[in-house]
C-alpha cells in the first residue's frame, strides 16, 4: 500500500494545541497509526487507499474536488482530533535507556495520570462526533465515493457508528423487539 500523511505538521500546529516546539519525529509516527487505525476505519480499506494514492499523485487533490472535500472538511478535523488523543501519553511518558520515563520541565509539571485521562475521554469525545459525522457524509454521497463499499476479504470494512461506550449491553442486541420487552431485566448477569 502506497503511504501518504493526510495532515501536516503545520495544520496541526496551528490547529491543534499541540505547541510549535513539538518535535516532528516524535509526533509523526502517532498521526501515521492514527491514519491506519482511526481513519481506515471510518474510510473502508479501498477508500483510504485510493486516498493515498490521489495524495501522492496530487497533494492539493486539485484533480478530485470530491477528495478534497472529504479531507478537508472530514478527515482531516477527525484525524487532528485522534492525534491529539493518542499524543497525551506519548509526551507525558518517553522510553529511554533507563526505562520508561515521565517528561518533565522546569516552567511545568506534567498532569498526574487521572487528569490524563480526563483529557484522553475529552479528546475521544470529539473526535468520535467528527468520525460520525464523515461517516454519515459518506452514507449519504456513496455516489461520489464508490468505493466506500468496495471492501472485501481482509479489507477493513468502513464503520457505521463512531460512537464507542464504556456499557456492556450482553445479549441484549441478540433479540427482536418483541422478545427485548418481555425479557430485558430478567438476563443474568454474572
Amino acid at each position: 500500500m502506497t503511504r501518504a500523511l493526510l495532515i501536516s505538521e503545520d495544520y496541526i500546529k496551528n490547529n491543534t494545541t499541540i505547541s510549535e516546539n513539538v518535535d516532528w519525529k516524535l509526533l509523526q509516527p502517532i498521526v501515521f497509526m492514527c491514519q491506519d487505525i482511526h481513519v481506515e476505519a471510518i474510510l473502508g480499506s479501498k477508500l483510504y487507499q485510493d486516498l493515498m494514492l490521489q495524495i501522492n499523485a496530487d497533494p492539493t487533490l486539485s484533480a478530485n474536488p470530491n477528495y478534497k472535500t472529504l479531507l478537508t472538511d472530514y478527515v482531516l478535523p477527525t484525524l487532528h482530533y485522534y492525534i491529539m488523543k493518542e499524543s497525551v501519553y506519548a509526551f507525558k511518558f518517553r522510553f529511554m535507556n533507563k526505562g520508561v520515563m515521565i517528561k518533565n520541565s522546569e516552567y511545568g509539571q506534567p498532569g498526574d495520570t487521572g487528569d490524563l485521562k480526563l483529557l484522553i475521554d475529552n479528546y475521544r469525545n470529539i473526535s468520535e462526533a467528527y468520525a460520525e459525522r464523515a461517516t454519515k457524509y459518506l452514507m449519504y454521497n456513496t455516489g461520489l465515493y464508490p468505493l466506500y463499499f468496495k471492501n472485501i476479504n481482509n479489507d477493513i470494512q468502513p464503520n457505521r457508528k463512531n460512537y464507542s461506550t464504556g456499557i456492556d449491553l450482553g445479549d441484549y442486541g441478540k433479540y427482536d423487539n418483541e422478545d427485548r420487552r418481555t425479557n430485558f431485566g430478567r438476563q443474568q448477569f454474572s
